[in-house]
């Protein structure tokens, strides 16, 4: 609003004129776009005033033209500015909400988008992990199985491997107390010949006796028992170089493989002897010589 403070009987009456409208325009309440001021001032600015003989003078409107246009510049000025700002005002607040809204709306399809997503690969890892286990399990239950075979199978297969070592354990036993066999493996566990007797004398074919090859000879049997009666050991040897005579004679044994045991010290020890069967010694009578 512009405010004009003048007396209008004091104005001549184009200039009152000029006022009338002015105020009217003041008044004017102008759009956003300001097209019906722009038509205002331009009715203003464009006024023209008749000449007569008597008419009024030229500089008098002339100047009251100018102060008009000047005061409606400087309105048009200011209510265009107002306008304007109103406008961009508006407009900004729309093209805010507008962004707002589209900000939304895009926020929402992302957040929908990610929540369906999320919820996709949450149900895929939660498939997988079943199907995992599921596989898992049944990989361990044949793994379960297979072992449980194979140990079922190994103690069958040892149950009958013992069965048949037994069998033929005892049927081998059975065959040797009853002397059917052709061939004996037999080795002689010391240097004392009178292993001799345990092995040859036919009367130590016993459980637990040793003469399991049922050889029977009589000269045999005599020497063997005289050399559990004799102490003299020249004539032990005697009489058992006289029995492996017979023996080898007879060919009832076929020696394969001679063992022969070493002892070896230093030469300061002294009083080594071997035991009465020759295969043991004994530190007893052993000394060092410093």
């Amino acid at each position: 609003m512009i405010r004009v403070e003048v007396s209008p009987d004091r104005l001549r009456p184009a200039e009152r004129y000029g006022l009338d409208v002015l105020l009217d325009l003041s008044t004017v309440t102008s759009p956003p776009d300001g097209t019906q001021l722009q038509r205002v001032a331009a009715e203003i600015r464009n006024v023209s005033f008749p000449v007569s003989v008597r008419g009024y003078d030229r500089r008098a409107v002339d100047a009251y033209v100018i102060r008009v246009n000047r005061l409606i510049a400087e309105l048009e000025a200011t209510r265009s500015s107002e306008a304007a700002v109103r406008h961009a005002l508006q407009q900004a607040k729309e093209q805010t909400n507008g962004f707002i809204q589209q900000a939304r709306e895009t926020a929402e399809e992302i957040t929908g988008g990610a929540r369906r997503e999320a919820e996709e690969i949450i149900a895929g890892a939660k498939a997988e992990a079943a199907d995992i286990v599921v596989n898992a399990d049944a990989e361990a239950d044949r793994a379960r199985a297979e072992a449980d075979e194979h140990v079922a199978k190994a103690a069958t297969e040892a149950e009958e491997i013992l069965a048949r070592s037994r069998n033929e354990a005892a049927e081998q036993l059975q065959r040797a107390v009853a002397g059917q066999f052709d061939l004996m493996y037999e080795r002689l566990r010391s240097f004392e010949p009178d292993d001799l007797y345990s092995m040859w004398y036919s009367q130590n074919n016993h459980p637990g006796g040793w003469a399991w090859s049922r050889f029977q000879n009589a000269n045999l049997d005599q020497i063997l028992l005289r050399t559990q009666a004799i102490a003299d050991p020249k004539e032990r040897c005697r009489l058992f170089t006289e029995a492996q005579k017979i023996i080898t004679e007879s060919a009832v044994q076929l020696p394969t493989l001679d063992n022969p045991i070493y002892y070896a010290m230093h030469k300061s020890v002294k009083g080594f002897k071997l035991g009465a069967f020759g295969a043991w010694f004994f530190v007893k009578d052993m000394y060092v010589e410093r």
